[in-house]
């Protein structure tokens, strides 16, 4: 899996999530630094969102970001959330001034007890992540926690198809090598011959 997910291309970075709800926070991943906890520890700050499509399904956005605050959440909501959108999250300081200009924002302290508070969605979609990459993120290098994210969220919104396609479209797209790659590892091809022999042909045909 870590292979493959490491091939996975930037696919997220034009994911723009437009249902009429969203829900969106930040979480972190890696080793906790001693004595730190949540927005100040050392540990990969990411940002997520999810909506939820008329028909249930939905789809999710996860960013690898610098850190949680207001300049990350207006560079994520102008990359992956939409203005027509009630965008759902937690008081968190940095999601109100990076979100300021979305007139839909609706942030709660967080309560468990409060459905709209309790933000399930996105939670949800975050502990899955969590689980699907941390069994693996010690031996993980930093520069490819964000294919992972991608192929998450790739296969997140696309679960509720059954039809097999999908399924081999997503191998196909964990075997494509970007341009830039193969550009950077091609070798000189070697030159024709100014003169190329005539091709055989068959005599009485």
């Amino acid at each position: 899996m870590r292979a493959s997910a490491a091939r996975w291309p930037d696919r997220s970075a034009f994911n723009v999530l437009a249902a009429d709800c969203v829900e969106a926070d930040d979480f972190y991943i890696g080793t906790r630094a001693q004595g730190a906890r949540g927005r100040g520890t050392e540990q990969q700050p990411m940002l997520a969102a999810v909506d939820r499509a008329p028909a249930g399904r939905g789809s999710c956005v996860i960013r690898c970001a610098e850190d949680c605050s207001g300049g990350s959440w207006r560079q994520f909501g102008h990359d992956h959330l939409c203005h027509a959108s009630r965008i759902r999250a937690d008081a968190w300081s940095g999601i109100t001034a990076g979100l300021s200009s979305f007139r839909g924002l609706e942030q709660k302290e967080y309560d468990s007890s409060d459905g709209d508070a309790s933000l399930p969605m996105v939670h949800r979609v975050i502990s899955n992540f969590k689980a699907y990459v941390e069994g693996a993120f010690h031996g993980l290098s930093k520069k490819h926690l964000q294919s992972y994210a991608d192929s998450y969220s790739w296969r997140y919104s696309h679960r509720s198809s059954s039809d097999a396609c999908m399924e081999l479209l997503h191998e196909m797209c964990l075997m494509h090598v970007p341009l830039s790659g193969i550009a950077a590892t091609a070798t000189v091809q070697p030159k024709l011959p100014a003169s190329l022999p005539k091709p055989f042909t068959v005599q009485g045909a």
